[in-house]
């Protein structure tokens, strides 16, 4: 189920997150700004991006089975 958050909240994650660890915040920004599904972002590796074309393929999701906790990393 997806969860909405105002501005407002995510502004107060985002500043708490970048006191504790500042990567965990920026993979906060990527997933809030972007939509992403939790998987693709947890799943991004950072030299994947491409700063001179602003781009970013997204090739991988990562999902756990609740029933026993096994997470697998899928090509997309």
């Amino acid at each position: 189920m997806a969860v909405i958050l105002s501005p407002e909240v995510i502004g107060v994650v985002l500043a708490k997150a970048a006191k504790i660890n500042p990567q965990m915040a920026a993979t906060f920004a990527f997933g809030a700004f972007t939509g992403e599904r939790r998987g693709q972002v947890l799943a991004l590796r950072w030299s994947e991006p491409n700063p001179e074309r602003l781009l970013l393929k997204i090739r991988r999701s990562i999902s756990c089975t609740p029933a026993t906790g096994m997470i697998s990393e899928l090509s997309i």
